[in-house]
């Protein structure tokens, strides 16, 4: 319970867990096995109630009367229609006002399709003789088909076959008609079958398209429709279909893409004060340079000067020319 109402006051519930009005714990008894329960199982059936071990009517019972002590909160909706697509309903929770997505349907529905065409064929090919072998010396007719092996043993004194097969004229074993048919050999094919399969005319087709532009099974479709189930009309014949743009409501402007930080817009060096003879305690013109005042030494060779402002023999400088602080200062202008 608490691990629910810590969920509810991060949401805005604000229920604290005394709160008799609002709160209602049960266990659902005609939605559980409480077999294992031992809570349920070691008490008695008048405490099953009050410890919240509930049916259905009496869930609903309690719920009903938990509903009628909080405050009644009416809403009020303003429902007016769009003129453009006709959607009607409060503007303020119209999720999809006009219609402004298309997608690509197929008008027609996928079929099945031979994408071959197809010939005349022979279903059964084999071939044979319609008409028994026949002796020309006797004149007896043997059954169809008659093997080498017997009709060969009935031969002349020269050792020719003595008989043919009335039905073309030969003594060909190998057959004059097809079985299916009773066409000679190298007739056209009697029934119509298709190159794709060698399915016969009957066959259902062998792959899948659409009829509306012949596409594939996995194109695209051909149309251009909108989207909202509601419409679905051809894009653009719905009264509400507008193509939505997108656009930047102010202007384009320069920008820095860093922060920045205080500089010093003139950073050379210089010294305020002018050099300063020790010898003679005369000052010469500040950032006096050092071939000029390295020619005052003592009789050590030494520098006889310093440059008052930093007290230093250093000619680098010691403060910035925009505004006079030293140098390692922060910058003076952002």
């Amino acid at each position: 319970m608490n691990g629910v109402l810590s969920a509810a006051n991060k949401c805005g519930a604000n229920i604290k867990d005394d709160d008799k009005t609002r709160l209602y714990g049960f266990k659902a008894l005609d939605h559980g096995d409480f077999a294992d329960d031992d809570l349920y199982n070691n008490i008695s059936q008048q405490k099953h109630m009050e410890l919240g071990f509930l049916h259905d009517d009496q869930i609903q019972s309690g719920v009903t009367h938990k509903l009628s002590q909080l405050p009644i909160t009416q809403i009020h909706f303003t429902n007016e229609e769009c003129n453009k697509c006709g959607i009607k309903g409060d503007r303020r929770f119209v999720y999809a006002p006009c219609h402004a997505k298309s997608q690509w349907y197929h008008p027609q529905s996928i079929m099945a399709y031979h994408p071959q065409g197809g010939r005349n064929v022979h279903p059964r090919p084999q071939l044979y003789h319609p008409q028994g072998w026949r002796d020309t010396r006797t004149g007896d007719m043997f059954g169809a088909i008659f093997t080498v092996g017997i009709h060969t043993a009935v031969r002349d004194g020269m050792g020719k076959l003595c008989g043919y097969y009335p039905c073309c004229g030969t003594q060909n074993d190998t057959g004059c008609s097809y079985r299916c048919c009773d066409r000679k050999n190298g007739s056209g094919g009697c029934e119509w079958g298709y190159y794709c399969c060698d399915g016969p005319s009957s066959a259902k087709g062998c792959a899948l398209k659409y009829p509306c532009c012949n596409a594939k099974k996995y194109g695209k479709g051909c149309v251009k429709r909108c989207s909202n189930s509601a419409c679905y009309k051809d894009w653009g014949t719905g009264p509400g279909c507008i193509e939505t743009q997108w656009y930047h409501p102010q202007s384009i402007m320069a920008y820095h893409p860093q922060g920045g930080r205080n500089v010093h817009p003139r950073p050379q060096l210089y010294h305020p004060e002018g050099w300063k003879d020790t010898s003679n305690t005369d000052i010469v013109a500040g950032t006096f340079s050092l071939g000029i005042h390295t020619a005052v030494r003592g009789g050590q060779g030494k520098l006889g000067g310093y440059y008052p402002c930093c007290g230093s023999q250093n000619d680098t400088g010691c403060s910035y020319r925009c505004c006079d602080k030293k140098k390692d200062k922060s910058g003076c202008e952002w």
